[in-house]
């Protein structure tokens, strides 16, 4: 019986967070996500002065197109950023920053930091995507509230930055993307907050 109930339970829930976040809906965001994040390499590449940063935001669009799905204005519901956001919004989270920051080595983690702030409080949460699925690894309290800057703030010269991977910032209110910056690898400002972020395991 205790196994009736909890599928039962299970189901509820899926025709809930169905019901509140539609596929359709949902997956309107997730292009308007991309949307943000593709005129934020478009800009960099408008700024580029050195062939090298035109080839690093060049190839940048091109891999962040193949990494979200995205192909001819529309992305797929089997999608990396599809999925991620359904679980967040899932949750109830609606306010928010959502950093992706994957981890190069001997094999690659894929990363992304939810960071809700109250006052001079964080909270953070830290996705990994395992098996196919995003997994709430890890929860987090601290003061971050230098991040809430980063927005505002010129990028450091090329090589002079913290991140050794590319890092996408996004601005999330009410649920929507209002913002999404797309940062080159050792371009993130030092004192923004981030590095304390990204150590968060």
């Amino acid at each position: 019986m205790k196994h009736l109930n909890l599928i039962l339970i299970f189901s509820l829930l899926t025709y809930n967070t169905e019901k509140s976040f539609g596929q359709s809906s949902l997956l309107k965001e997730v292009n308007n996500w991309n949307k943000l994040t593709l005129l934020s390499l478009e800009d960099g590449l408008k700024q580029a002065r050195k062939s090298e940063e035109i080839r690093e935001f060049q190839n940048g669009k091109i891999s962040f197109s193949m990494y979200v799905d995205y192909k001819n204005g529309s992305t797929s519901i089997k999608s990396i950023r599809y999925s991620l956001l359904k679980n967040i919004l899932s949750k109830k989270h609606k306010d928010f920053y959502l950093m992706e920051a994957n981890r190069s080595g001997e094999r690659v983690e894929i990363l992304s930091y939810l960071v809700e702030f109250n006052g001079k409080i964080a909270d953070v949460f830290v996705y990994h995507f395992i098996d196919e699925r995003w997994v709430l690894k890890s929860t987090y309290k601290g003061n971050l509230l230098k991040l809430n800057r980063i927005f505002g703030k010129d990028l450091v010269p090329s090589r002079k930055g913290v991140n050794d991977d590319d890092v996408i910032i996004s601005k999330f209110l009410n649920g929507k993307a209002i913002t999404s910056k797309y940062y080159l690898d050792y371009t993130l400002p030092k004192d923004s907050g981030i590095e304390e972020l990204l150590n968060i395991q």
